[in-house]
């Protein structure tokens, strides 16, 4: 009786020990950002086989409550989430993920950045008459960011669809926020309109820069069409 017993408790003993490495096994968690949509996808999986009640809760850079959900786990132990976060917060946001008793709290966290909004209007955007002399064009550039602060806005390049001179463009200074240059009011050789594009660039303190591009025409002809 006595070999009996101790066999089964050499037994609880095994299954115990068993049991509570299994509960030790690492958990693991992703979290990623659509920076599209704003969608955030929490993945991973509990470390056990078996549906399990999985908690999972998100903090903001200011340590807000910015997510708290729950949800089971598949019978393979993954579990998946999904939340918008807020666009006016930006920075890092924690998130934690617990389970039952058996399961380890897994944490991991991710960044809220997004590209700074860039638009471009021209002043005048259109060129007449094609006199072949210089007309000044002044661009209003607007750019804002949600996330972050606006580190520099550029004029990147001018560029044209028409074979030009040197002095066709004139007073640009590329690399610096210069909104004032002057464009060559002449007619494309190829009878088409003459298209200069502007662009500029602006870049946040995150890193992120966006473009924007506006365009002056000379016209061939008043004529609503181009001639060939």
């Amino acid at each position: 009786m006595r070999k009996w017993t101790l066999f089964l408790l050499s037994l609880l003993m095994f299954f115990s020990i068993s049991l509570r490495i299994a509960s030790a096994s690492p958990a693991e968690v992703t979290a990623s950002l659509d920076m599209a949509t704003g969608i955030v996808t929490i993945a991973g999986n509990s470390g056990l086989p078996g549906e399990h009640l999985i908690t999972v809760q998100v903090r903001d850079p200011h340590n807000r409550l910015a997510y708290l959900d729950q949800g089971k786990s598949s019978e393979s132990g993954d579990y998946l989430f999904h939340f918008t976060v807020n666009s006016n917060v930006a920075g890092t946001y924690s998130v934690s993920v617990a389970g039952e008793a058996d399961i380890n709290v897994s944490q991991t966290s991710f960044t809220v950045n997004s590209l700074p909004s860039i638009q471009v209007t021209l002043d005048p955007d259109t060129i007449w008459p094609p006199n072949k002399k210089m007309v000044t064009v002044t661009a209003d550039v607007y750019v804002s960011d949600p996330f972050s602060q606006i580190d520099s806005i550029v004029l990147t390049s001018i560029t044209c669809n028409d074979p030009i001179q040197p002095n066709d463009i004139q007073d640009a200074q590329f690399g610096t926020f210069d909104k004032t240059f002057a464009l060559r009011a002449e007619k494309s050789k190829d009878h088409s309109e003459r298209v200069y594009t502007i662009t500029y660039t602006a870049t946040d303190k995150a890193g992120n820069r966006s473009v924007a591009t506006a365009t002056v025409t000379v016209p061939h002809d008043q004529s609503g069409k181009n001639k060939e």
